[in-house]
């Protein structure tokens, strides 16, 4: 039987520059790098998820502006987002990683799991197209004056319910019981050492662990001028959490990062 192969993409920082929601606070008269640090001030005073407080804040942040946060803006907001060169168009990541699949004679679908909105992930065209299977994130819940509270929060070790869920094909979020019964390794639709997971660092670490610790695959995508990234990319490469590191041209065919990925697409498929 042809092995199977889950792509799996954190998406702020990852397949964008930046955060995702940046446009929205702009929108409300705030500055972002404020906005963030507050955010994080505020889930440390009040013994908050960080992920919570900025679900929290924005919505404040809305309702006091008169401003309400319609699913049809954050639609908006999706539509707009500009993803990182490689990643659009006919010859884009997603064709080229599909047919490195079908040439190793093994299928792949693609799956976003992120701490952001995942409102907005599913309104970019490439969710739009077919080439995201899946998009789990945090949401907020709507009535027609707009979002009124979170309805599912994802935070940065969450993220790993969604691997498991993936790993047994269990993808409804509306059942809770699924990804916690036992499914023997052999009938797990998706083995872990098919996964290839990507992110931008330290809030991705605990999708790293998890699925370098089942014989999967980890790449983190970073720049390489900022400290911030040197600092990040000394502990990965230390604590081994990764297979490698991709500092520029990311998505595009001649980077680094697709040719480690056809190589491992090779080894998958030659095992069936």
């Amino acid at each position: 039987m042809p092995a199977k192969l889950a792509m799996v993409y954190d998406f702020d920082g990852t397949l964008i520059d930046g955060i995702m929601s940046d446009s929205i606070v702009e929108g409300l008269g705030l500055d972002p790098k404020t906005f963030w640090e507050g955010c994080s001030d505020y889930a440390h005073r009040h013994g908050m998820d960080k992920i919570c407080s900025y679900m929290f804040l924005l919505l404040r942040q809305a309702k006091s502006k008169n401003k309400p946060l319609t699913l049809e803006s954050m639609q908006e907001v999706g539509r707009g987002l500009e993803l990182r060169a490689g990643l659009e168009g006919d010859d884009s990541w997603f064709e080229r990683i599909n047919g490195l699949c079908k040439d190793a004679r093994a299928s792949v679908e693609h799956y976003v799991v992120t701490s952001g909105l995942a409102e907005i992930v599913e309104a970019n065209p490439i969710v739009g197209e077919g080439r995201i299977a899946r998009v789990f994130g945090s949401r907020f819940h709507y009535d027609e004056d707009g979002a009124q509270w979170p309805a599912k929060v994802v935070n940065y070790t969450t993220k790993t319910q969604y691997l498991f869920r993936i790993n047994k094909g269990a993808l409804d979020e509306g059942d809770e019981d699924e990804p916690n019964r036992y499914m023997p390794p052999e009938k797990r639709p998706i083995p872990f050492e098919n996964m290839i997971f990507i992110g931008d660092g330290f809030t991705d670490i605990p999708c790293f662990s998890l699925v370098k610790a089942n014989k999967g695959h980890a790449f983190a995508v970073l720049g390489a001028d900022d400290d911030k990234s040197k600092k990040t990319i000394e502990r990965l490469v230390a604590d081994k959490r990764v297979d490698g590191i991709s500092l520029k041209d990311h998505f595009k065919p001649d980077g680094i990062l697709f040719k480690s990925i056809g190589r491992i697409v090779e080894r998958i498929g030659a095992r069936g």
